[in-house]
Order: C-alpha cells, then structure tokens, then sequence
C-alpha cells in the first residue's frame, strides 16, 4: 500500500522521470534582475533553475524568446520550466501551473510586493511539487541571489 502511495503526485506527460539526470527544458524571457539573457543567462531565476538542475543532477537547456510565446510551449509540453520574472497573478494562471510564490519583494520601487513565481506545465504534479520543495528550501539564497542582482 505504501509503495503504491510513493507513486503520487504523479506527471501525466513523465516530465519528472525525464528531467531528473537528464535534460531540464526551459524556456527564458528576458527580464531583469529575474532573467538576463545577454550574452549569457543569468539573474535570480536562472542561478535558481541552475541550482535545482544540479539537485536533480540535470543540466538546464536554455530557449530564448517572448514570455507570452515560451508560455504557450510550456503549456503545450514543450518546455519544462519558463522564467520570466513572471508573479503570481500571471494571466496564464489556469492554462499553466505556477509554483508558489518563492520571493515577494518590491523590486520597482511602487510600494506593491510582488510575489515571484516560476511555470511549469500544466498538470505535471509530480514536477511542480519537486520544484516546490527545492524553492522553499532555497528562500534565503533567492533573497541573496536578489539582493545581490539589485546592486
């Protein structure tokens, strides 16, 4: 019974079983200080997305483009994770799944908190509780990693 139970959350397209020491797909939208595409990636999420691939003894393979257009990939099972500094009112919300907010700061300097998320495909449980449990556990290295991009 319990080993059955070990199978749960499950990924319906397999993205945990393919990524783990293999190939994490993620899709990147420039968006600083959260993404930094030129010349090479970098900003808070991508030092994340790189940690975590390490984690899961992955390497991450990066794709460029417009938010709105790795999201439909995303959506689609093409990508696995897309950073974007996107938060979590995201109005893809329903058509991708989000994990929770991993960093709520005032980055623009309006007196709004944001709270910073990253995409995942929809329905891949599996992952997102994997990506989740690695966010939270990282929440002070997030705030570094910020702190750090902001100086």
């Amino acid at each position: 019974m319990l080993a059955a139970c070990s199978d749960f959350p499950k990924d319906p397209q397999a993205t945990t079983q393919r990524a783990v020491g293999g190939v994490v797909r993620v899709g990147l939208s420039e968006n600083p200080p959260w993404t930094d595409v030129d010349p090479e990636p970098g900003g808070v999420e991508v030092e994340l997305i790189r940690r975590y691939a390490e984690a899961i003894g992955a390497r991450a393979e990066w794709q460029y483009g417009a938010a709105n257009d790795l999201l439909a990939k995303l959506e689609h099972f093409e990508l696995d994770i897309v950073a974007a500094g996107l938060t979590a009112d995201t109005p893809w919300k329903g058509r991708i799944a989000t994990t929770l907010p991993y960093l709520t700061a005032d980055t623009d300097g309006d007196g709004t908190r944001e709270r910073h998320v990253l995409a995942v495909p929809p329905g891949e449980n599996g992952w997102l509780v994997r990506l989740d449990k690695f966010l939270h556990t990282h929440q002070q290295e997030a705030l570094l990693l910020l702190s750090e991009a902001l100086q």
